[in-house]
């Protein structure tokens, strides 16, 4: 779903699945459901994707590569 691809890693901080592959989708889901240590694994990266993403982030990185340096040379 949108840039789900671009964002998750599986196994680092959520799981991608063959679209379709409904098979895959519930193991996946059944082994984030019986693995603490992998919720908490994609729990707290999670977090740290989402920041990364955060419109400051964003506008942030924005203002660097493209005000920044126009600025500067003016």
């Amino acid at each position: 779903v949108g840039m789900s691809i671009d964002v998750i890693r599986t196994g680092e901080n959520g799981v991608l699945t063959e679209i379709e592959d409904l098979e895959a989708l519930a193991d996946a889901a059944s082994e984030v459901i019986d693995r603490a240590d992998l919720r908490e694994t994609f729990r707290r990266n999670g977090l740290t994707t989402a920041t990364a993403y955060d419109w400051r982030a964003i506008g942030m990185q924005y203002y660097e590569r493209l005000y920044e340096p126009m600025l500067d040379s003016v």
